[in-house]
């Protein structure tokens, strides 16, 4: 699953928790960065 293809100029992040033995993933989209801080990598 973590060598899936993803786009790396949008942000995100990945959560994981267990509950009652079912582990969930989850993907969450994080707000743009701002055009500075994107121009500087």
């Amino acid at each position: 699953i973590l060598g899936t293809i993803y786009n790396r100029y949008e942000p995100w992040e990945m959560g994981v928790h267990k509950r009652k033995g079912v582990v969930y993933l989850d993907v969450h989209k994080l707000p743009e960065r701002p055009q500075s801080e994107i121009d500087r990598r």
